[in-house]
Formats: structure tokens, sequence, C-alpha cells
């Protein structure tokens, strides 16, 4: 591997990044994921399941270990959500973007789009105005002023779209 001197010789987008991070902590600090009240619910867990009397060491060893195992794993994937969070705010305020929090692992799923029903006829225009006049008294002056200068850019932009197809 060859010897990198300067910053821009690396390659690092924010996933590099995380498992940088990740690795460093977990590997070079010895860093507990657990605090100290986890850690002693976790003895007392412990504690109580061994003194049950009626269930087989065997099977107390077993459980014991698999519950220590997704516990930690429980800790280490919120550090790592936590971890990625930060980063995905640090990259947007740096980028001056939009902020897309998930923290879930998959991406959540988009609503489908409501269709009014074949059968019927509806102006649409009239009951989106019977819409806006019913709930615009829940909005604040402010968020009424953000809804009509989205009204606008989305008029503004049907308009240039329509004028370029005439011409």
């Amino acid at each position: 591997m060859p010897e990198r001197k300067y910053a821009d010789s690396y390659e690092m987008n924010i996933n590099k990044l995380q498992d940088a991070i990740m690795f460093w902590l977990c590997n070079r600090e010895n860093v507990e994921t657990f605090d100290k009240e986890d850690d002693e619910r976790m003895n007392e867990l412990e504690e109580r399941i061994n003194n049950i009397m009626g269930l087989d060491e065997k099977f107390k060893l077993s459980f014991t270990e698999d519950m220590q195992f997704t516990m930690t794993t429980a800790a280490y994937n919120a550090f790592e959500n936590g971890l990625q969070i930060g980063l995905n705010l640090l990259k947007n305020l740096l980028t001056a973007e939009l902020p897309e929090i998930h923290i879930v692992r998959h991406e959540p799923s988009r609503t489908e789009r409501r269709c009014p029903p074949v059968c019927q006829d509806i102006d649409t225009k009239q009951i989106f105005i019977d819409y806006v006049n019913k709930y615009c008294m829940f909005l604040s002056k402010e968020q009424m002023c953000s809804i009509q200068g989205r009204m606008e850019q989305l008029i503004t932009d049907n308009f240039k779209r329509l004028v370029n197809d005439l011409f």
C-alpha cells in the first residue's frame, strides 16, 4: 500500500468514515457500550435466572449467554445508529443539504398516492378549496405563508412547463 502524505489522497465518504470511527472506538479505545446501570441490570437478571431452581444448569448457561449476546448487539447497534445520525447531521451542516435521517436499517416504504374513485365525478378544485378553508384555522401565519410559497413555486414550475410545451 503506498504511503499517503496528503489529506486529499484519501478517498473518503460517509460510510468509510463511519467504519473508521467504529473500528477505532471498538478496537483501539475498548469502549463500553453499556453504562453502569445497564451492567447492574444485566447482572441482577443473571442472578435471578441462576436462582430459579426448576431450570437445568446447561439451559441457564446458554440462556444467559444468549441474553448477553442480544443485549451487547442491541447496545452496539444503538451506538452505531447514533453515530450514523450524528455523521449525517455533520455532513448536512457542512454541505447545507436537508437532513435525511433513518433510524431503521431499511429504507422506509413510500406511501402510495391516493386517487379518487373512478365511479364518481368530483370537482377537485372545490374539494381543495373547501379543505383549505376548513383546516387553515389550525395553521400558524408562518405555516400558511410557507404553504403559499410552495404553491406559488408549483404554479410557476407548471406554467413554465406549459409554456415550453407550447413552443
